[in-house]
């Protein structure tokens, strides 16, 4: 049910009891597993605080999310600058959680620093990283800088894989939805370069169980009414290829 006038977290709660009886049935990990949940503003909304609170309700697995409006793959690695965002951010790890949400009247959110995948990986040590990376590429790809960003995606892999010969973890690369700002050919591109250069993640495509509305929303973002099944629908199956992957 969707509950208009209600704060995102409190649907994004309604939707994450959605999914997590839905996905009841998925076996567990074999033992306790930690989890490292990065994502772009797709998921600082219901989608990603679904995937959140399915996943850290579960006794088996310990989570660490952070989710920062506007990242990309540079954002996370090593060899780039600090990183900052003053759209939005979610961190949530232990029971530790900071929120800075965008205000409207003043459209920006209070200014947050972007950690660095390396260290988080150090202090961690996960046994499976969840990227939802890519979004914030498709302009950069409409404008012709492939190349970069090709780079930027394999040194974010790497880091996440170590020797992709021999990875010390998993890695579940979680491509944009639909979107409809966004013509079919540009996002099949931004596939096919993730694809060519993220070789050892598991890619989950997310245009296969969403597709954007004709009309309403920014044509981007999925957090209206008319989006709420493709939402839950979304949710479940990368918690679902989460788990497989935990295994």
């Amino acid at each position: 049910m969707w509950l208009p006038g209600i704060s995102p977290w409190v649907r994004a709660f309604t939707l994450a009891c959605a999914v997590g009886s839905a996905t009841k049935g998925v076996g567990a990990p074999a033992e306790a597993s930690r989890v490292l949940f990065l994502g772009d503003s797709l998921s600082i909304g219901y989608f990603g605080f679904a995937v959140d609170q399915t996943l850290r309700a579960r006794p088996d697995l310990e989570l660490w999310s952070v989710l920062a409006c506007g990242s990309h793959p540079w954002s996370w690695i090593r060899t780039t600058g600090p990183g900052k965002t003053t759209c939005g951010y979610f961190e949530k790890r232990d029971g530790r959680e900071d929120r800075a949400e965008y205000n409207p009247l003043v459209k920006r959110a209070p200014l947050r620093a972007i950690p660095k995948l390396e260290a988080m990986l150090k202090e961690f040590r996960p046994r499976l990283v969840i990227l939802q990376q890519g979004s914030n590429f498709l302009e950069g790809l409409q404008a012709g800088d492939a190349k970069n960003m090709a780079r930027a995606i394999a040194q974010l892999r790497d880091e996440v894989l170590g020797d992709p010969r021999k990875p010390v973890r998993r890695c579940l690369w979680v491509l944009p939805p639909d979107a409809r700002r966004f013509g079919k050919e540009l996002q099949q591109r931004l596939y096919d370069l993730v694809a060519a250069n993220a070789k050892g993640c598991v890619l989950f495509d997310s245009r296969t169980v969403t597709a954007y509305p004709a009309t309403g929303g920014d044509g981007e973002h999925y957090e209206s009414r008319a989006t709420a099944d493709m939402m839950r629908l979304w949710a479940r199956e990368v918690v679902a290829e989460a788990l497989r992957l935990l295994r």
